[in-house]
């Protein structure tokens, strides 16, 4: 492999890869996608360019035994991944194999608000750009990173499981 590229569209519920493979001859790339150690669906491209763009449907009805497909959408409260095994094949024979994950997420603004997953999701965040004398932005000691993380807590920014609803 060469490169990939990979983009969940849950409105789809289906993943988008583009890929380059480096071979000198055509070559055939199969691609497995599971989670939790399920295999969930495979799929196979012979592109004699090696190189292309494909979508492979997260198939819903493989996750029935979980009550709600959100269990499956990844969010900070929930950060399920899935896993991506790619394996190229010249002439039939293995010759690359390579292991991703992905997260099947969505962030968008509508309405001047931050959806994750469409709907909206509430941040509440902080740049922490320290600035000292001697060494510029980088803290000259450890102690000093503990401080500022220290400070920015009792400031009310910390990580917290609330989300609006609204």
């Amino acid at each position: 492999m060469k490169k990939v590229w990979l983009t969940p569209d849950i409105d789809r519920m289906a993943l988008d890869i583009q890929y380059e493979i480096i071979s000198p001859m055509p070559a055939e790339l199969k691609m497995d996608i599971s989670y939790e150690g399920e295999r969930i669906t495979s799929y196979t491209v012979n592109d004699t360019r090696n190189e292309g763009k494909c979508s492979i449907g997260i198939d819903t009805a493989s996750f029935l035994k979980w009550a709600w497909i959100e269990k499956i959408l990844w969010t900070p409260e929930n950060p399920c991944l899935f896993d991506i095994a790619f394996t190229v094949f010249v002439n039939g024979k293995v010759t690359n194999k390579v292991e991703s994950y992905f997260g099947m997420r969505k962030v968008s603004i509508e309405n001047g608000k931050f959806l994750l997953n469409n709907r909206p999701y509430y941040q509440k965040l902080l740049l922490d750009q320290g600035y000292w004398e001697d060494s510029l932005l980088t803290a000259p000691t450890d102690e000093d990173f503990i401080t500022d993380i220290r400070l920015s807590k009792e400031m009310g920014f910390q990580w917290s499981q609330k989300t609006s609803k609204s």
